[in-house]
């Protein structure tokens, strides 16, 4: 019959926006016009290397998603290393991550694969301004 009308929100939810692709991705949907909500519980910060290619792999498998990824010339300042420094975390704050990079990225999509729809999209669930200190 008709086409189907896909409603693009307007906010979006990056978990992991403190960390180099979370906040690159903050970056980015700022930059299209969105609304977004970044939360991170900086239990991770992992010092091993990732290139975008396998991180995006790892999110297709996960979500078991068949895309294709398009390949476009890398920004002018695009790092060419992808790798945190922590040690400053772990000298003056005595940090360092508990859990894999790996392992939080399939703990956080289970958590919001699990979430009936409602609640993930419920607008209470995207106000955060009782939880932030001034």
């Amino acid at each position: 019959m008709g086409k189907d009308i896909i409603f693009m929100p307007k906010t979006i939810l990056i978990t992991g926006a403190a960390g180099f692709l979370g906040s690159h991705l903050c970056d980015r949907f700022i930059g299209e016009g969105f609304n977004v909500i970044g939360m991170d519980n900086y239990i991770t910060g992992d010092p091993d290397e990732i290139n975008i290619l396998d991180f995006a792999n790892e999110i297709m498998s996960l979500a078991n998603l068949d895309l294709s990824i398009q390949y476009k010339p890398l920004p002018e300042e695009d790092p060419l290393k992808r790798q945190p420094d922590i040690s400053l975390a772990k000298k003056v704050l005595n940090w360092q991550p508990r859990i894999k990079r790996d392992k939080g990225m399939l703990k956080t999509f289970e958590y919001f694969k699990a979430l009936p729809k409602a609640k993930l999209l419920k607008v209470a669930s995207k106000d955060f301004s009782k939880h932030i200190k001034s």
